[in-house]
């Protein structure tokens, strides 16, 4: 969802009405917003009804991917290629509307790689959450909550808010990674392809669990 948001600011928002570094921003907070209100779907089932977090993400990934294959299917933002003998989808590259994310010097200081300022921004957020889940009472109330929301709401916490919150901003930070990733402009975007989307979410649970 934040990909198919990301994409369509990037790609649709004219930049002789708006500079670039301004789509730029545009494109990033939708997709975190867009990532963040679709994260809070399975937070609020989660805190109204009891359903598992875990089984509720899973089926609203397929969901969202369909939904996704659904926007672009009939896209103006969509390129073609020839590719395995037919014919896939792909979505433009925001490289291609002049949006992507400054390298600021940090290729030349990477040779042969595709490193740029979103590096910089994943730092900030990791150390923004480290910030607030260790400095704040919000944070202390989400811990809270995820170890047993029962005795957090025996403390007088909000149990159902903070679960939904944290689901959100789960939500959030996953569409900033999806953001940061399409807006680099080194990747065009399968819109048919949506068998593989939930691979990427997946093959991230790994890296934060070893992490």
């Amino acid at each position: 969802m934040s990909t198919a948001a990301t994409l369509y600011l990037a790609l649709s928002i004219p930049q002789s009405v708006v500079p670039a570094w301004a789509i730029w921003i545009i494109a990033f907070v939708g997709g975190v917003l867009a990532g963040a209100l679709w994260g809070a779907i399975p937070g609020i089932l989660k805190a109204t009804l009891n359903i598992n977090e875990v089984i509720a993400c899973i089926m609203t990934n397929w969901i969202s991917a369909n939904i996704v294959t659904w926007i672009f299917e009939n896209s103006p933002l969509r390129n073609s290629s020839e590719a395995s003998g037919g014919k896939i989808g792909y979505i433009k590259k925001t490289i291609d509307n002049g949006v992507a994310t400054p390298k600021l010097g940090l290729d030349k200081l990477l040779p042969g790689s595709q490193v740029n300022a979103g590096i910089i921004i994943a730092i900030i957020i990791a150390i923004a959450v480290y910030i607030v889940m260790t400095k704040t009472t919000f944070g202390y109330q989400l811990k809270a909550c995820g170890s047993n929301r029962f005795a957090a709401k025996y403390a007088g916490i909000a149990a159902g808010r903070n679960i939904v919150l944290s689901m959100a901003i789960a939500g959030g930070l996953s569409g900033a990674a999806a953001a940061l990733y399409y807006l680099s402009g080194n990747t065009e975007f399968f819109w048919s392809t949506y068998q593989s989307l939930p691979a990427v979410g997946f093959n991230g649970i790994p890296v934060a669990l070893l992490a």
